[in-house]
């Protein structure tokens, strides 16, 4: 009986034997296995983040040497911090190029390309408001309150154009129909006076700046005329920088839409 046992034992004991046996066996090919899987992984990881970063590397030392010459994350109107004042940088700066006298030495190009923009098809609308000599306009920022006013001084062809511009400032009470009637009094008819209302977007004024009814008639009228920075003074600086005969001013004029491009989410 005691011979039976011990037999027993041995053979419970060669058996626990072969599974520890089995068992690291088995957890060294599974280690051996996760290590080779690991490592091929790892390497496969290197090699494309290696070639990844090294393109990025030769990408920006090519924009490095690009901007080098180019220099196109350069923008004055960002430096000074100005690009959302409508008195400082945009009234004055589109008073500039509209002005036939100013020292961007281009005459009454800009000023006509402007009134073809806004104007399009309508072509005896726009010869209304042309002067033959580029000394018969008058241009003004700030006169009266009016951000920009634009007078014809030949007494043969009376007419004014004037702008109420609005970044981000809002309309204040009864504000266009105050400068509709002020123009009024000054002269000027529902035939020869063009009052352009310009935001980013090209929204109309509010209520309380001119009334509904009298808004729709002014309208109606081409009197009052809604623009915007997104579509219509961007489209009018595009063809102004096309045919600008000078450097410089083609580069002010290219910074001023990216300017509005930012200001505009384009």
């Amino acid at each position: 009986m005691i011979t039976k046992l011990n037999n027993l034992i041995r053979q419970y004991e060669n058996l626990q034997n072969e599974s520890i046996n089995e068992s690291i066996e088995f957890i060294n090919r599974y280690n051996a296995f996760s290590k080779s899987t690991i490592d091929d992984r790892i390497k496969d990881y290197i090699d494309r983040y290696s070639n990844l970063f090294q393109g990025y590397l030769e990408t920006k030392n090519e924009y490095q040497k690009y901007n080098e010459d180019k220099a196109e994350d350069f923008n004055v109107f960002d430096i000074l911090k100005i690009n959302t004042k409508e008195v400082i940088l945009h009234s004055p700066l589109i008073a500039f190029l509209l002005d036939p006298n100013e020292k961007h030495g281009q005459g009454d190009l800009f000023y006509k390309l402007f009134l073809e923009t806004v104007f399009e098809s309508e072509k005896k609308e726009y010869n209304k408001f042309i002067n033959e000599k580029s000394n018969d306009y008058l241009i003004h920022t700030e006169n009266k309150k009016v951000d920009i006013s634009i007078r014809s001084t030949n007494h043969n062809n009376p007419f004014a154009l004037i702008f109420e511009n609005k970044i981000n400032a809002p309309d204040q009470n009864e504000q266009i129909l105050r400068y509709y009637v002020l123009y009024k009094k000054i002269g000027y008819n529902d035939k020869n006076l063009k009052f352009f209302y310009l935001t980013k977007e090209g929204k109309r004024p509010e209520k309380y700046s001119i009334s509904t009814k009298e808004r729709k008639r002014l309208e109606d009228k081409k009197v009052l005329i809604i623009i915007s920075y997104k579509k219509h003074i961007i489209d009018w600086l595009e063809k102004a920088k096309e045919i600008s005969k000078a450097p410089i001013i083609t580069y002010l004029i290219h910074q001023y839409i990216l300017t509005i491009k930012n200001l505009t989410h384009e």
